[in-house]
């Protein structure tokens, strides 16, 4: 309420029965002396989803994030450029379409840009906030490692899986139990590649300060929370600080399994809960918990359900018309 308030006395105004964006976010419009269109955020306990749809009418300069926004010390600010005509004046970078910046700010250190008159602007940006920093031990020291991304990386790849990212959240249209679902999803595999390319090895954890087992309990509470996610076997080596042999036999021995197998019964037992609430098909819910292949979902789930998900499905409805 604090910021819809702050964005009232800024003079935008609510966007209603406005469907560009999923509904279950916050839609505005605005019309001031520099700029006109819309703005749409999303925001939860960990992260705030912002995309910022305008046409530039003057010569301005234009702050990113709000300062409001950030509540804690530090975030980790990560936006994606679709349009743009203008100067980044942080970085004294020239915007470019397609590009990402990724940057640790402050309250009093947010990003300036300067936006020429005439032009379009299309921003999407995550504030990862410092709750889901502390989840996945992200320290202060890493967090200065930070720099911008389209500086630092060489591979193009790295960059359009941002950005494809950034696009699938624009664009999503699902309704509001399964948005936030996918938001969530792919908040969290924007921050994994974020970790896993800009944070280098040793900076996660201190290893004189931590024992293999609760090495190997982060790794897990990282596959927890990241089960929908293509999480690389770099990653998981760069949180255990552990070579890679080494890591997939300490977690055997911790867990009984191997990672992968732990990976797909994380996500199968998702899927499960999904089912009986009844409120997805079984292809969403394929696609929600980190399966592009609908048949290869079915195959993993009988594996360690022992039936299809059809034939779970018409169980439980089975249950639900016998009470």
């Amino acid at each position: 309420m604090h910021y819809k308030k702050h964005l009232h006395n800024l003079g935008f105004k609510p966007y209603k029965n406005h469907f560009k964006y999923n509904s279950i976010g916050n839609s505005f419009t605005t019309n001031n002396i520099n700029y006109t269109g819309t703005y749409w955020f999303y925001e939860c306990d960990e992260f705030v989803i912002n995309i910022y749809d305008y046409f530039i009418k003057n010569n301005c300069i234009l702050e990113l994030p709000s300062p409001v926004q950030i509540s804690s010390s530090e975030i980790i600010f990560a936006y994606y450029i679709l349009k743009a005509n203008g100067k980044c004046l942080t970085t004294s970078q020239h915007l470019i379409a397609k590009s990402v910046i990724v940057k640790k700010l402050k309250q009093n250190n947010t990003i300036h840009l300067f936006l020429y008159g005439g032009s379009s602007f299309k921003n999407i940006s995550i504030i990862f906030k410092n709750k889901i920093q502390k989840k996945y031990n992200i320290t202060s020291e890493s967090l200065n490692t930070l720099c911008d991304l389209n500086i630092k990386f060489k591979e193009i790849s790295v960059l359009d899986h941002i950005g494809k990212l950034m696009r699938e959240i624009c664009n999503c249209k699902y309704c509001s139990n399964v948005s936030s679902i996918f938001f969530e999803a792919k908040a969290k595999e924007c921050l994994s590649i974020i970790l896993n390319e800009v944070i280098p090895y040793n900076s996660i954890i201190h290893e004189d300060k931590i024992d293999y087992d609760n090495r190997i309990e982060l790794v897990a509470k990282y596959i927890d929370g990241n089960y929908a996610s293509n999480i690389s076997q770099k990653l998981l080596q760069n949180i255990a600080l552990m070579g890679g042999t080494k890591l997939k036999e300490t977690f055997s021995k911790a867990y009984g399994m191997s990672i992968t197998e732990y990976t797909q019964r994380r996500r199968i037992n998702i899927a499960e809960s999904l089912l009986k609430s009844n409120n997805f098909d079984i292809k969403t819910i394929s696609k929600l918990v980190g399966y592009s292949s609908h048949s290869r979902f079915c195959v993993i789930f009988k594996r360690y359900k022992g039936i299809t998900p059809l034939e779970f499905l018409r169980y439980c409805e089975h249950c639900e018309q016998a009470q």
